[in-house]
């Protein structure tokens, strides 16, 4: 089965208003969580985001499950 067909620009503004809510950016499981799309289907789109230069990314450190402090990338959403 295919994954759906979603333009980067719809994406985009369904994204605005919880990039809003987080200055240090989202990761790629936050932005599954949020969407309700798939891993797959999300790190496609972070991908052609960020081939178009919509998207930052950045790494910051954040507690794993263990408690150890671990390096994660972040996806911030330019505005247009």
């Amino acid at each position: 089965m295919s994954e759906p067909t979603i333009a980067i620009d719809e994406w985009l503004k369904e994204l605005e208003c919880h990039s809003a809510e987080s200055q240090e950016g989202l990761t790629a499981v936050e932005i599954v969580e949020m969407t309700g799309r798939s891993e797959k289907q999300v790190r496609m789109l972070l991908k052609k985001a960020h081939k178009n230069k919509l998207v930052e990314v950045k790494r910051v450190l954040r507690p794993r499950i263990d408690g150890i402090m671990g390096s994660l990338p972040v996806y911030i959403f330019k505005k247009k």
